[in-house]
């Protein structure tokens, strides 16, 4: 792929002056004498969130500072997952829990924040001011492409940001600000392991930057390696199955079926040798022990027998059934489809960052500044199986032949004997020997980013800015099979002529089809031989590229004053584009199905009712190229209203207004012509700020903003595909087809924020902020399943006038009538992750956070307190009940407390801990759900960290410090979270994967992290 780069013209916004957040009110880095270290003059620093306003304490909005040294000292890890631990934040990606790859190559394993458990593509990621390029079609930002070496704070505005910087920034923004005036060295070197000698990890950075013609000019750069080695979640006792079971949410929510949690679930249609299973998916999967079949199966000949060891059958063991979910049963010989699932993703990034400053004069000055990242990162998800729900046609095992090859003679003659020709098996394979579905992400992140800045006139301060950006993000599926080889394979024979065991396939006029076919043995745990594996196996590549172009520049003065004071404006205009491609080697099911010809068994062809089998069951569909466009023009202003009096020192309000204009070409599958959508949005700000006095300040931000749909929402690959299902109206189960895809005619989310809040300081060394916030988000984009049961109540209940019964086709009516009720009128046709604009989201909360720096025993000790206060995220949708994810998918109450105590001179104490309240597994606001005592509710968790730093005094040429870094400390175990399926409507949100605690939670253990820290 060629490199494009264009030369743009910019100032950094964002530079700055920041003081230690420990002895200064993080609500306001600007304007504190004591700690500021930045030689960055104070009129040219900008408080995040505005344009306008230099000094943290005038801002209307909160904004939370982490120092890097605050990060450093607490989790010296990278900087997202020091990030994660904000109470502000709940259920981001990566990290914890890796996730597959999603429909149109969205990695679901990258590095992305979520702010207020809102979504991550709700909250703008900002470098310097500017907008991050998304790693992921549906916008998320992989925050481990930013540079960290160079890195001098990171703050978090909490609250609505559209007007200032667009799209995107419903929930807030979190801007890296990068040390622009950095001179000299430094180096940080870590290595790391857990106290179980496992989950390594080790990192080496360098940083250096100097002036240059005689103080005009500035260079900076930096270059750094991270490693972690990941662990799989078999690796600790917390998430280790029993039985070869996996964490689930079982039960129906009935009485008499009641949610519980389980650690011993296994599918009774799946075993490690293979199971011999119904055919026609009725009755239960197997028989108890010593009988052949379960009378509810239809008459066939060993149903029920298990491949217990290779080419042996013995009666399969049936665990309990009772009260669980699907084919689930609790014990006995059944398969786990999760036995090994990635607990912590491995990851290794290089970093590269560069930075150029010169004044033309002494009011234009020149920079340009560009990093490069190139990462990796690798999840394990699940084992390769029969059932698998990437090819429905293997929902009841696979179809083999009573002449295969490798079929033993007893089981052969007893089958002939029965009648049979064919048999079904289910069937998993052993992750300890044949790897299962695992992904790799090679991503690729360029950014380079040039302008001008400059003054004219009586104060005025001007620049403008070009960024150039690339992302690519090339995924590979390891173990996708080639479904044809696969079927081929499967269907071993004798070769009459040599009594060798072929394909069947090589002894027919199609042999050419497959060429070298290997036969396939699955009869057994370890039958499939490596050689049999490899032919199958089928890796499944394809590239993601995000090119984004951005043109922006602002003129910022204060053009008249009020009798209080300067009224400062800024006028500010950008032009972006976003340019998507993505390439892959799997094809929409109704595009490229399997060529079922010369395949015997298991392989369905396509047909007008029918998609057919895929090529790659695992694999992702491929998306021509789309793009978007968007102009934008923005005006914001701080007006002082009153200055100097008694009961206001000052007050001052903070209105903007912004118009976007969004352009959108693109089609989500090949046969849907191309089109363009256009639409606006006009969002504003409001905010107040009044200073009573240096101790008392009141703050308050009322603000409308919106969130553009992204290119996934829009043009998300479509594709039709089987889908088994229960109709509700007329009760019966069975195959239809089903499409997924984007929706080009989708219109921007709008949301309005208000956050009220009080800031004392009562005295210099002691800061406390209180606010309060508000979020409503209507119009909200949300996937429409027209195949759930509630979406289909909902349709039925209103008698066919409920938008939702566009979401599925049949031969009558809708309404619950006994003529529509009857067979002749079953679905023939669903649409499903079909997206609209129907949904509302709105949640409420406190964010306190409080700093305090004193002496102990003339030692110097500095204290912090973060807290959010989060009772309710709903979510409502039209004749859909109303479900809360607050103390579901996110904690209620979320807080982090650190201490940091100067022991010696050379030796300091940083200790930290995070806290959060209890969870549930099912939200209760759900009506009519039982759950079993003991499952609903998860415990609180609090987990440690601890940094001792020991300043080595006698290096003369620079300073160093030495660090030992504790994380949990107290190696506490995560509490067991399973909440409800995420395919369920009353969903609590972000699911741990199998892995069975929240992904917030530290499912690691102690771990150790031995490190050092040069600057000269």
């Amino acid at each position: 792929m060629k490199q494009k780069q264009h030369l743009c013209v910019a100032l950094l916004t964002g530079a700055s002056a920041l003081a230690l957040a420990w002895t200064a009110n993080a609500q306001t880095p600007a304007n504190n004498s004591q700690t500021a270290s930045s030689t960055i003059a104070l009129e040219e620093v900008v408080v995040t969130g505005s344009r306008v306003i230099a000094n943290g304490n005038d801002s209307p909005t909160p904004v939370t500072v982490v120092t890097m040294e605050d990060l450093q000292s607490s989790r010296p890890t990278t900087v997202f997952e020091g990030l994660q631990e904000l109470p502000v934040f709940s259920s981001g990606n990566g990290g914890a829990v890796g996730g597959r790859t999603g429909q149109g190559g969205n990695n679901n394993s990258i590095a992305s924040l979520n702010l207020r458990g809102l979504g991550s593509i709700r909250g703008l990621m900002l470098f310097n001011g500017h907008r991050v390029p998304p790693q992921n079609l549906n916008g998320q930002v992989d925050l481990n492409q930013i540079p960290q070496m160079v890195l001098q704070r990171v703050d978090v505005q909490t609250g609505g940001s559209s007007a200032v910087y667009g799209s995107d920034a419903i929930t807030g923004a979190v801007n890296f600000i990068v040390d622009r005036n950095f001179n000299g060295v430094k180096v940080h070197g870590q290595y790391g392991l857990s106290d179980r000698g496992d989950t390594r990890s080790n990192e080496l950075g360098v940083a250096f930057g100097t002036d240059l013609f005689a103080g005009r000019g500035h260079v900076m750069g930096s270059v750094q390696s991270h490693y972690d080695s990941g662990l799989l979640r078999s690796d600790r006792e917390w998430t280790q199955p029993k039985n070869g079971g996996s964490w689930s949410l079982q039960g129906s929510g009935t009485t008499a079926a009641p949610y519980f949690i389980s650690q011993y679930a296994v599918d009774s249609r799946l075993s490690w040798g293979g199971v011999i299973v119904c055919p026609t998916g009725t009755g239960t999967a197997a028989g108890a022990a010593g009988a052949p079949r379960p009378a509810s199966c239809p008459t066939r000949p060993l149903v029920g027998q298990n491949f217990s060891s290779n080419g042996l059958l013995t009666p399969f063991v049936n665990g309990s059934s009772a009260g669980l979910t699907g084919a689930n049963q609790i014990g006995g010989d059944g398969g786990n489809a999760n036995q090994k699932v990635t607990l912590k993703v491995p990851v290794k990034f290089l970093q590269f960052y560069g930075r150029f400053d010169f004044d033309l004069t002494d009011n234009l000055h020149y920079f340009v500044e560009s990093y490069y990242t190139k990462e990796n990162q690798f999840s394990w998800l699940a084992n390769a199986r029969s059932s698998s729900s990437a090819n429905n046609s293997l929902g009841n095992g696979f179809i083999m032949s009573t002449d295969n090859a490798f079929l033993p003679a007893t089981a052969r003659q007893a089958l002939v004997t029965g009648g049979a020709t064919t048999f079904n098996v289910g069937k998993v394979w052993n992750n300890d020997y044949y790897d299962g579905a695992t992904f790799d992400y090679d991503n690729k992140n360029y950014y380079v980013n040039t302008g001008l800045e400059g003054k004219f006139g009586d104060g005025y301060n001007w620049e403008i800015s070009g960024t150039r950006s690339r992302a690519s993000q090339a995924n590979v599926a390891h173990n996708t099979w080639d479904s044809g080889k696969l079927f081929a394979a499967l269907d071993a024979v004798i070769n009459p002529a040599t009594q060798q065991v072929v394909c069947q396939v090589a002894l027919t006029a199609n042999a050419a089809l497959y060429p070298g076919c290997v036969p396939m043995n699955i009869f057994g745990p370890t039958a499939t031989s490596s050689s049999m594996w490899e032919y199958v196996r089928k890796p499944t590549k394809y590239e993601g590229i995000t090119e984004t172009t951005d043109f922006e520049g602002y003129v910022t003065g204060a053009p008249f004053s009020t009798w209080a004071g300067e009224v400062n404006m800024a006028l500010s205009g950008e032009w972006r584009k976003l340019d998507y491609e993505f390439i892959s080697e799997g094809e929409p099911a109704n595009v490229d199905p399997v060529n079922c010809t010369g395949i015997r068994f298991n392989c369905v062809a396509q047909s007008a009712t029918n998609v057919g089998t895929s090529i790659f069951p695992n694999g992702s569909a491929g998306l021509r190229p789309v793009s978007q466009t968007v102009k934008e023009v923005a005006l914001e202003a701080d007006i002082p209203v009153l200055a100097d009096m008694r009961f206001a020192q000052r007050v001052a309000l903070n209105p903007a207004f912004r118009r976007a204009e969004y352009s959108s070409t693109g089609t989500p599958a090949r046969e849907i012509p191309v089109s363009t959508s256009e639409f606006q949005a006009n969002t504003w700000k409001v905010g107040l700020n009044w200073q009573f006095n240096d101790a008392v300040t009141l703050r308050a931000t009322r603000s409308r903003d919106f969130r553009a749909p992204n290119m996934s929402e829009l043009y998300l690959p479509g594709r039709v595909q089987g889908f088994t299902v229960t109709d509700r109206l007329t009760n019966i189960s069975s195959t239809v087809q089903q499409q997924v895809g984007g929706n080009p005619k989708l219109l921007p989310e709008v949301g309005h924020t208000t956050t009220v809040g009080l800031v004392l300081k009562p005295w210099d060394d002691v800061s406390l902020a209180i606010d309060a916030f508000d979020i409503s988000i209507v119009d909200a984009i949300t996937g429409i399943d027209g195949s759930s049961a509630t979406i289909q109540d909902a349709c039925y209940n209103s008698g066919g006038a409920s938008p939702y019964c566009a979401f599925q086709r049949r031969p009558g009516g809708f309404s619950r009538t006994p003529a529509n009720q009857a067979a002749s009128n079953t679905a023939t046709y669903w649409f499903t992750q079909s997206l609209l604009n129907l949904a509302q989201t709105r949640t409420q909360g406190v964010d306190v956070e409080a700093n305090w720096k004193l002496e102990l025993a003339g030692r110097p000790v500095q204290l912090r307190a973060l807290v959010t206060y989060q009772p309710h995220i709903w979510l409502m949708q039209d004749l859909v009940p109303t479900d809360d994810a607050g103390g579901v998918s996110a904690p209620r109450v979320r807080a982090l407390a650190s201490v940091r105590i100067g022991l010696t001179d050379a030796l300091s104490l940083n200790w930290s801990t995070r806290w959060r309240s209890e969870l549930n597994n099912v939200s209760p606001r759900v009506t009519n759900n039982v759950v079993a005592p003991g499952s609903g509710r998860v415990a609180s968790a609090a987990f440690s960290n601890l940094t001792l730093t020991y300043n080595v005094s006698q290096v003369k040429t620079g300073n160093l410090d030495v660090y030992l870094n504790v994380l949990n400390v107290f190696d506490k175990a995560p509490p067991a979270y399973v909440p409800l399926a995420s395919g369920s409507p009353f969903a609590g949100g972000a699911a741990s994967g199998g892995v069975g605690f929240y992904p917030a939670d530290d499912g690691i253990g102690r771990y150790l992290n031995f490190g050092f820290r040069y600057r000269m």
